[in-house]
């Protein structure tokens, strides 16, 4: 029960800063315009890439600090806590002198705009690095409410402060927005987390090349991991042009929002798990923590894509009937953000038991897959659902192949590793399925409808033309509801009463042992 509260908390906490950012993202575009509004995302890139320098300590950490805890080793924990910190605290210091001396130099040549915004970058680095530090160890030791407001109040700050500062400022008055509220959410989360807080810089080399190479492995293969989500949009490009990736781009988005959900559970899972782990040493340990969120991500992702699918034609066809073209493939990307959703569980495992070299090795190989596939559907003529479909295929291998070597962990036979990744699959296949095949046999309306009735039924215009809308989106939600039904007793019948089912209703159930919390300095 814990668990649930955890992730609601954190995925609450998570879209409703999301929508205080998109708010600010609109806000600071309108003010700035779109030269200055072009400067700011040339100088994050320097912000975005410096995180990468940290060698995935941070991610060593994710593991280790969690596990050193639930051995109740209070020594390593503080080794942990004050190696990253000194890493992340160093990086950020150092990365940020030099931006400010640089900064400094080049004003004469691009004037205060550019100079100054180095400058403000140089600052936004080093709060970054804390706040990247605060955000580790507030997960490991489950503050996931703190997490959540901090969140909440960083973008409510940003958002804020804008109407007060840019009007004023313009873009200098921005940077000043920036530093306020990433200074905000450190200083809140500095007191929430002070008695916790390292005192002192820890120079240990040994622990330093320990955590590399945990966490750097896991860096590349991300990294490599969004190369490959890459390929798409830019061969969409190439060969189909900017309108069609602007299309493209509305199933993206949509993709986007999907694999929130398997990130909040992955948040709140990995920290329990390596607590457990560093109790009991045993591999078993992780059995439940991997096939858990693997039965609840192969019924929640599929039914909250169900519900995309089943408003996704009314409402495009009513409020952006520019993008009706785009439905199509948004139908195939809904499979592309089911099996990149399955695939988190074995990220978790893998880089669990030290075998995070899977992650890198298929993801890399990844990459020229999906460069085939997509090349291989364009030359049939398939246009955008060519697109998505190579990128389908793309994650069913990577899901595939990352499964299987989980499951591996936990049975040697063929059999039954094909058993469990069809276990994994056919409720959300079942319900896609279902939708796409009652969407194509009979559209809730046809693409013709919207666009000829478009606006008027929210422009109060009352007509028997526009009473066309309500049974089409009725029939819509219909549909959905059908292939939930269908998807729900697949999950059912597949799940219901297996070994991985009642191991993990033991571990979660009300009243089981629960992972030590706390983390005394």
């Amino acid at each position: 029960m814990a668990l649930v509260v955890d992730a609601l908390t954190l995925s609450g906490g998570t879209y409703l800063s999301r929508a205080l950012r998109l708010a600010a993202g609109f806000v600071r575009a309108r003010y700035l315009g779109p030269g200055l509004f072009g400067v700011w995302n040339g100088l994050m890139v320097i912000a975005d890439y410096s995180a990468h320098l940290t060698l995935g300590i941070g991610r060593a950490a994710d593991r280790e600090l969690p596990k050193a805890m639930g051995q109740q080793d209070q020594a390593a924990v503080r080794r942990v806590r004050e190696t990253v910190f000194t890493v992340f605290f160093c990086q950020g210091a150092i990365l940020c002198l030099g931006l400010v001396l640089i900064g400094l130099a080049v004003w004469p040549m691009t004037g205060p705009v550019v100079a100054l915004g180095l400058c403000a970058i140089g600052g936004l680095v080093f709060l970054l690095r804390i706040m990247e530090f605060l955000d580790i160890i507030l997960t490991a030791d489950r503050r996931f409410p703190t997490i959540s407001f901090g969140l909440v109040l960083l973008w409510g700050s940003h958002l804020g402060l804008l109407f007060l500062l840019v009007p004023w400022g313009g873009i200098y008055g921005f940077y000043g927005v920036v530093l306020s509220a990433y200074a905000l959410i450190v200083a809140y989360w500095l007191v929430m987390y002070w008695p916790y807080f390292p005192r002192r810089l820890r120079f240990d080399w040994r622990e330093m090349w320990r955590l590399v190479k945990i966490g750097l492995p896991l860096t590349i293969g991300v990294g490599l991991a969004n190369v490959m989500g890459s390929v798409d949009r830019i061969m969409a490009l190439i060969f189909l042009g900017a309108q069609a990736l602007g299309l493209y781009s509305l199933g993206l988005m949509i993709i986007t929002a999907m694999w929130e959900v398997p990130m909040v559970i992955e948040a709140v899972l990995m920290p329990r798990m390596f607590r457990r782990f560093g109790e009991d040493k045993s591999l078993e340990t992780f059995r439940p923590f991997f096939y858990m969120p693997l039965m609840v991500l192969s019924l929640i992702v599929p039914a909250l894509l169900i519900g995309v699918a089943a408003v996704l034609p009314p409402l495009v066809g009513e409020f952006l009937p520019r993008f009706v073209d785009a439905l199509p493939v948004v139908r195939v990307l809904l499979f592309v953000a089911l099996f990149g959703s399955l695939t988190v569980p074995s990220y978790a495992l893998l880089f669990g038991v030290d075998r995070q070299v899977w992650i890198l090795v298929v993801n890399g190989l990844s990459i020229p897959v999906a460069v085939g596939a997509n090349a291989l559907f364009l030359g049939f003529g398939w246009g955008l659902q060519g697109v998505g479909l190579g990128m389908a295929v793309t994650h069913l291998l990577v899901c595939s192949t990352l499964l299987a070597r989980g499951f591996a962990f936990y049975t040697d036979k063929i059999r039954q590793r094909v058993w469990q990744l069809l276990r994994a699959y056919l409720p959300g296949l079942a319900m896609l399925g279902t939708m796409v095949v009652l969407q194509l046999a009979w559209p809730p309306g046809g693409e013709d409808f919207w666009r000829e009735v478009g606006l008027p039924v929210f422009r109060g215009v009352w007509s028997p033309t526009v009473m066309g809308f309500w049974p089409a989106a009725a029939w819509s939600v219909l549909q959905g509801l059908l292939a939930l039904s269908l998807g729900l007793a697949v999950w059912v019948a597949v799940n219901l009463g297996s070994r991985e089912w009642r191991e993990v209703v033991e571990v979660f159930r009300p009243g089981s042992k629960a992972p030590p919390a706390g983390s005394a300095p």
